[in-house]
């Protein structure tokens, strides 16, 4: 469920983990312990590493997208 405030808690410590380069390293287990929840609310939000991995990877598309428009609208009209 992509757009709670628990999913977005769970990408933030899947996105964290990610930059670090451990996404194989990391389990459901230490995502719920950092963010405080079980590791049940967090398999409900994203049922394996895949969904999660999934929802960063079109969080960090929606960014560019974003960042992209409003660079490309700061630029001089030729």
């Amino acid at each position: 469920m992509p757009g709670s405030d628990t999913a977005e808690r769970i990408l933030g410590v899947a996105e964290k983990a990610a930059r670090l380069g451990r996404c194989n390293a990391f389990s459901f287990r230490e995502i719920a312990a950092e963010i405080g929840t079980k590791s049940a609310s967090v398999h409900y939000h994203f049922p394996a590493k895949e969904a999660a991995g999934k929802a960063l990877v079109e969080q960090y598309s929606d960014n560019f997208s974003r960042s992209w428009v409003i660079r490309k609208a700061r630029l001089p009209r030729s």
